[in-house]
C-alpha cells in the first residue's frame, strides 16, 4: 500500500562499481544517510534507482496517492552512473522530495559536456518533485517536464545553493516557477533535452 515505505536511516554506503539502492513500485524514505563513490557506468542512479512503477495515474491512484521518495539530511559524494549520478527516476508519475541534503561532485557519464554533472535525473515532474534547503557543488539537477498537471505556481527548487551546478528542464508550463530563493555561483537555469 502507499502508506508503507522502505526506510533507510543513519547508514553509510560506499559501493564502488555497484548501485546502492534499487527500489521499484515502493515508497522510499532515506534519512541521515551518506553515499560515497557509489555507482558505475552501466547503471542509472549511482546511489539510488527509484521507479514508481506508475506510467499513468488512474482516479483510484489519485485517491490513494502516487508513489514517493523522500530524502532528507543525506549526503551524496562522488556518485556516478550513466544518468543521475546520485538519484535516477525514470517515470513521469512520481513524487520526489529532497530536503536538507548535499550533492557533491556527482556525474552522469552518458552526457558529454554541459550536463555531465547531473546528480538527480528525473524524467518528469508531472506530479511534484520538490528540492529544498539543499546544496549542489559541482552537481546539477534535471527535472524533465515541469508543470504538466501540478497546482499552478508550484515551486520545484527552493532555498537551495548551487556552486558550479545548474537546474535543467526539458519543457516548462509558463504558469509555474522552477526556483525560489536559490543562489547560483557559476550556475543557472537551462532548457535542454538529454
Amino acid at each position: 500500500s502507499n502508506s508503507q515505505a522502505l526506510t533507510v536511516t543513519d547508514c553509510t554506503f560506499s559501493t564502488r562499481n555497484a548501485q546502492t539502492l534499487a527500489v521499484i513500485k515502493e515508497n522510499l524514505e532515506v534519512n541521515g544517510c551518506s553515499f560515497f563513490s557509489c555507482g558505475n557506468t552501466e547503471v542509472n542512479g549511482g546511489a539510488i534507482f527509484w521507479d514508481s512503477g506508475q506510467e499513468k495515474i488512474s482516479r483510484w491512484d489519485m485517491l490513494l496517492g502516487t508513489k514517493r521518495i523522500n530524502v532528507q539530511y543525506s549526503k551524496f559524494i562522488k556518485c556516478k552512473s550513466n544518468l543521475g549520478g546520485a538519484i535516477y527516476s525514470p517515470k513521469v508519475e512520481s513524487n520526489i522530495t529532497i530536503s536538507n541534503s548535499e550533492f557533491d561532485y556527482c556525474e552522469s557519464l552518458k552526457i558529454n559536456g554541459s550536463g555531465k554533472n547531473i546528480a538527480i535525473f528525473s524524467m518528469g515532474t508531472r506530479n511534484r518533485d520538490i528540492i529544498c534547503k539543499s546544496s549542489f557543488r559541482d552537481a546539477s539537477i534535471y527535472l524533465g517536464d515541469v508543470g504538466s498537471t501540478s497546482t499552478s505556481g508550484e515551486v520545484y527548487v527552493q532555498k537551495t545553493q548551487f556552486r558550479n551546478g545548474d537546474i535543467y528542464f526539458r519543457e516548462m508550463d509558463s504558469r509555474y516557477q522552477i526556483q525560489n530563493e536559490c543562489s547560483f555561483s557559476e550556475g543557472s537555469i537551462i532548457k535542454k533535452s538529454f
